[in-house]
C-alpha cells in the first residue's frame, strides 16, 4: 500500500470493511502521479476521450493546485484536481456487487452503500473538490450526469473537430514554406445547427502581402509569442493566461517540434543576439515582454502550433491572430500552412462552441464535429 493510501486509511474505523477512501493529498508522490496517468489512460480507452486535460496532467506534480485521490484496498480508483475553482475528475469503475464504504477524510462521510459504482466515485470526488465548475470530457463521460445531479449546470461547450487523412491538401502559396502549387479547398461537409453551412472558397487565400511564415525559434521567440498569445486570447479563461513556465513545459514535452510551430511575421523575423541563440533555458525566469512594434521592427502577427500524436494523428494545437491583424485573412493562411505539414494524417482540433466564425473557417477546410467537452457550473 502506498504512503498516500496509508494516510487515507487512518480515517477508517477498525470494524469497517474494506472501502473507498477519498482524501486530499499534497504533494502527489511520483508513484501516485504514475498511477493517475495509468488510470486516465484506462478511462480514456473505455469512454473514448481522456478524462483529464493536458494541463491537468502537467500539473500532477504542482503544489499550486489541489489534489484528491480515491483508493480502494490500496488501489487507486479515482482522482480529482482543482485549479482556479475548476475541477477535473477521473474514476475507474468499481464492481457494483462489491460492498464498500466511501469516506471523505477532508470532510464528512458522503456515502455508505453496497452498490458503489464509477458514478459514485465521481460524485464523491466532486463533493470533496467542491469546485465552482467541472469539466466533462467527451459525450460518454459520466461526469456531466453526475455533476448535474449535484446541482451543476451546463455553461460552456468545447467542440472537438476532425478532418480525415484523405482530405485534399490545403496549402496556400507561400514561398517561405514550400514551392508546391496550391490546391482547391475541399467542399464543406454538413454541420449541425446553429452554425450555418459555410460556402467553399473559389480559391485559396494567399498569405497577406509583407507577411512571412517561419518556424518558431527555441530560445528566441518565447517572449514575443507569450505577448501575442495573451493579446489574441485575452478573453479566453485558460489559453490567455499562459506563462513562460507553461510554454517551457510544452517545449520539454516529447512531442514538441519547433518545425511545426509556425509564426507569421510582418516583414521579417527579428535577429537573435549572437550569444542568445538556442539557449532557451535562460529565458525561463525572465518575465515576458512584448516585442517592439515600431515601424521598422518586425511584428509578430499570428501563429499556428501543430502537434503530432503517437497514434499518428495530427492536431491544430493552438492557432491565434493578433487583434491588430484581424481581417487580413491571416487565420486561413496559417491554418493552411499548418495543415500542409500534417498532410496524410487525420487532424483534430478544439474550438469553443460559440465561436461561429472559427467553426465556419474550420468547416471550410473539411473539419466536422466529432465530440464535445462540457463545462458545468453552479
Amino acid at each position: 500500500m502506498s504512503s498516500d493510501a496509508r494516510r487515507a486509511d487512518t480515517s477508517r474505523a477498525a470494524d469497517r470493511p474494506p472501502g473507498v477512501v477519498v482524501t486530499r493529498v499534497e504533494p502527489l508522490t511520483a508513484d501516485t502521479r504514475a498511477r493517475v496517468r495509468a488510470l486516465a489512460a484506462a478511462v480514456a480507452e473505455r469512454v473514448g476521450a481522456p478524462p483529464l486535460s493536458e494541463q491537468t496532467l502537467l500539473a500532477l506534480g504542482s503544489a499550486d493546485v489541489a489534489h484528491w485521490v480515491a483508493t480502494a484496498d490500496g488501489e487507486l480508483v479515482g482522482y480529482a484536481q482543482r485549479a482556479d475553482g475548476v475541477a477535473e475528475v477521473a474514476a475507474d469503475i468499481v464492481d457494483a456487487g462489491d460492498a464498500r464504504d466511501v469516506v471523505v477524510t477532508a470532510g464528512a462521510v458522503v456515502a455508505a452503500d453496497a452498490g458503489l459504482s464509477g458514478d459514485a466515485v465521481v460524485a464523491d470526488l466532486l463533493r470533496a473538490a467542491d469546485a465552482d465548475a467541472v469539466w466533462a470530457h467527451g459525450r460518454r463521460s459520466p461526469v456531466a450526469a453526475v455533476a448535474t445531479a449535484l446541482g451543476y449546470q451546463r455553461a460552456r461547450e468545447l467542440w472537438q473537430l476532425r478532418r480525415p487523412a484523405t482530405a485534399a491538401p490545403s496549402l496556400i502559396p507561400n514561398p517561405t514554406i514550400t514551392d508546391r502549387s496550391p490546391a482547391a479547398l475541399p467542399a464543406p461537409l454538413p454541420s449541425p445547427a446553429p452554425v450555418p453551412p459555410a460556402a467553399p472558397d473559389p480559391a485559396p487565400t494567399p498569405v497577406p502581402p509583407g507577411v512571412v511564415i517561419r518556424p518558431f525559434r527555441v530560445g528566441v521567440d518565447e517572449p514575443a509569442w507569450l505577448a501575442l498569445n495573451a493579446a489574441a486570447f485575452a478573453a479566453h479563461p485558460e489559453q490567455g493566461r499562459w506563462t513562460m513556465t507553461d510554454l517551457l513545459a510544452r517545449e520539454n514535452a516529447a512531442w514538441f517540434d519547433p518545425a511545426g510551430f509556425l509564426l507569421a511575421w510582418r516583414d521579417a523575423a527579428p535577429t537573435p543576439p549572437a550569444d542568445d541563440a538556442g539557449d532557451f533555458r535562460r529565458h525561463a525566469e525572465a518575465p515576458a515582454e512584448p516585442a517592439s512594434q515600431s515601424s521598422t521592427a518586425p511584428e509578430l502577427l499570428g501563429f499556428h502550433w501543430t502537434k503530432r500524436h503517437e497514434d499518428g494523428r495530427g492536431e491544430v494545437y493552438v492557432i491565434g491572430v493578433s487583434p491588430s491583424a484581424q481581417g487580413m485573412g491571416l487565420g486561413g493562411a496559417l491554418l493552411a500552412a499548418g495543415l500542409d505539414q500534417l498532410t496524410g494524417r487525420e487532424v483534430l482540433l478544439y474550438v469553443e462552441g460559440d465561436n461561429n466564425a472559427a467553426l465556419r473557417l474550420y468547416e471550410r477546410f473539411g473539419f466536422t464535429r466529432h465530440d464535445v467537452d462540457i463545462q458545468l457550473r453552479r
